[in-house]
């Protein structure tokens, strides 16, 4: 693409987007950008080829994403298709030079992860890996909280639900980048990576416990996968002091524990996360100056999930 082209449009505020997948995430980002001042969505990629309701038809719909890849009046995609495919077609996005906006996890494989992020810094172009907790209120306002609580002891963690969201990667690669995301955010890199079952059931219903340890002594503790009753979506970091809780499904997403005394934390009221998210890529594109701070996070995310899988390899 030409990069003054792309540049004209970011400045004129009128970013072209096109969305590769269309299954039920899809549809929630195609959604979430109404909320975005500045870009529109103009194409489509539906495997099926075929317009699902909700796309409107000033909206191309296309079967093969590579038509949008290629499209010159494309200025930037948003991968939300299964897993495998994340990293192939944000590869094939960026070397076009086109800026790419991908789902979790961004790769299935580290040297994929390294490869975009690579590709992405010698074209400047951005790349949002969309671990949408970063963008949560709630979670922002937690870390801002972190220093009131005292010195960080321990962190307990739940993410799973009771579905199946893909049929092509096992559950944990699906919930565990959630927990371990957020662990990573707050402390960087774990030292130490363990793993173990809690419940198997085939390859597509399972509960894993993971323990991550990092270099000033602090563990983690999750359980995650999609043998849960219900949806959950908790993590707790314990102090010295007081214990902060961030839980997205509860009413009140932020509370400070002392005593077994339970208190609200007050979260701005702003844009949902997902909204957020593209705004961050959006305006990314728009400045011309992307930063990749997201990106080798995730890319850490995607590292601590095969030493998860190595683990459980080991303890059978």
């Amino acid at each position: 693409m030409d990069r003054a082209l792309l540049y004209w449009r970011a400045l004129s505020r009128e970013l072209r987007l096109g969305l590769i997948g269309a299954g039920r995430w899809g549809r929630t980002l195609f959604r979430a950008l109404g909320g975005v001042v500045g870009a529109r969505w103009i194409c489509v990629a539906n495997r099926t080829g075929q317009r699902r309701e909700w796309i409107p038809d000033d909206c191309t719909v296309v079967a093969d994403w590579r038509t949008v890849v290629e499209a010159s009046d494309v200025d930037g995609v948003v991968v939300a298709t299964s897993p495998r495919l994340h990293a192939e077609i944000s590869i094939a996005a960026l070397s076009t030079g086109k800026p790419v906006f991908v789902e979790k996890p961004m790769a299935l494989e580290l040297a994929d992860a390294i490869s975009m992020i690579d590709l992405a810094r010698r074209q400047r172009l951005a790349l949002e890996v969309d671990h949408i907790d970063w963008f949560n209120p709630a979670w922002i306002t937690l870390k801002e909280c972190l220093g009131s609580i005292g010195a960080p002891r321990s962190v307990e963690a739940i993410f799973g639900s009771n579905t199946v969201l893909s049929a092509d990667v096992a559950p944990r690669w699906q919930w565990a980048p959630h927990p371990i995301g957020l662990c990573l955010d707050l402390f960087g890199r774990p030292v130490d990576v363990r793993a173990r079952w809690l419940e198997r059931v085939g390859d597509f219903l399972e509960r894993v416990e993971v323990e991550l340890s990092f270099s000033d002594g602090l563990r983690a503790r999750i359980e995650t996968g999609n043998a849960f009753a219900t949806r959950c979506r908790w993590l707790a970091v314990h102090g010295n002091c007081d214990s902060l809780i961030y839980d997205d499904n509860a009413a009140h997403k932020v509370v400070r524990v002392r005593d077994s005394r339970v208190t609200p934390v007050l979260v701005p009221s702003v844009k949902a996360p997902l909204t957020l998210a593209l705004e961050h890529f959006v305006g990314s594109i728009q400045r011309g100056a992307p930063s990749y701070a997201h990106a080798e996070r995730a890319a850490e995310v995607v590292e601590t999930l095969a030493a998860v899988d190595v683990a459980l390899t080991q303890s059978g």
